[in-house]
């Protein structure tokens, strides 16, 4: 399943009742709107500009993306995309529209349940650039490899041919890597990927969703990951309820948030390697047969790009 992304529709009518207020802190820039739509239609409207609900249609996931606001910075002259974050809702003028007495109840239309029921409602809607899709961290770090099992006694060194030796428990490697955290929000279709794909190495190259690093000309992009260097962990789910943007009833769709965890090896995770016997920086690899054609695989591989929906 690939997740693909669709602006949400506004059907709602609405007026702004003033200017847009901006704000500016650590977390960036914030601004808030204020609307006025009737009051029979301000759940809708609150869904639609809210959006992050989405619909499953041939096997990808289509998500609405939120309502956009964009910000024209006045010294750099560019644009800023905020998405919609949240919205509160409230009653705009008279109950009845009218002017009645204040203390006069049979004046003041009453609803279903005892509410009152105005003409319009006023929605304070707040813009920011937090990310609404996805969360994303990479934890810098690295760990002692280790030779394990009873496929010990037939390992090699591929420079040398010589065989480890059965106590070998470590061979005294700290490989380079970290921990990379991909949180997606609002799912509703949880790929099966995401449960069978559990302890496999990637056999395609991977890239970060908005992590970026800049290279060596000076040009930004997205990190990158190398074939069989991300290693799948494990996956923490868990269930909220949102609205359903497509869906006008007013009753609640869950949504769940999967936490995934992958462990990023820069020298890959299907070869283990000692410090060379030659020139500093070079690194021996193992085998398990003397000839060394045929390297030690220690992992099933698999496409781990369907585990965060980009294939």
């Amino acid at each position: 399943m690939k997740y693909r992304f669709t602006p949400t529709a506004i059907t709602v009518d609405y007026d702004e009742l003033k200017a847009p207020e901006v704000s500016l802190s650590e977390f960036g820039w914030v601004v808030t709107r204020t609307l006025r739509c009737a009051w029979g239609n301000r759940h809708m409207l609150a869904r639609q500009l809210y959006g992050r609900s989405g619909r499953n249609d041939g096997g990808d996931w289509w998500v609405f993306e939120p309502d956009m606001f964009a910000l024209v910075e006045p010294t750099e002259g560019q644009d800023t995309d905020l998405f919609c974050s949240g919205v509160s809702i409230r009653g705009w003028g008279d109950p009845s529209g009218g002017d009645p007495v204040p203390s006069a109840r049979e004046h003041i239309p009453v609803g279903a349940r005892g509410m009152i029921e105005y003409v319009f409602s006023e929605l304070s809607v707040q813009y920011s650039s937090a990310p609404w899709f996805y969360e994303e961290r990479f934890d810098s770090g690295g760990e002692v490899v280790g030779v394990t099992g009873g496929r010990t006694d037939e390992l090699y060194w591929r420079s040398d041919h010589a065989k480890v030796d059965k106590q070998v428990t470590r061979p005294l490697v700290r490989v380079p890597g970290g921990l990379w955290t991909v949180v997606l929000l609002g799912v509703w279709a949880i790929p099966d990927e995401v449960f069978s794909m559990k302890g496999k190495v990637n056999t395609i190259e991977m890239e970060a969703l908005n992590l970026t690093v800049v290279n060596a000309n000076g040009l930004e992009g997205r990190r990158k990951f190398a074939v069989g260097s991300v290693l799948y962990l494990d996956a923490v789910i868990s269930e909220n309820t949102i609205f359903h943007a497509a869906r006008s009833n007013g009753r609640g769709q869950a949504f769940s948030r999967v936490e995934l965890s992958f462990a990023i090896k820069e020298n890959g995770h299907n070869y283990f390697f000692r410090p060379g016997e030659g020139a500093t920086g070079t690194w021996d690899a193992l085998d398990h047969d003397d000839a060394g054609a045929s390297p030690y695989d220690p992992y099933i591989t698999a496409d781990l790009r369907k585990v965060i929906g980009q294939a």
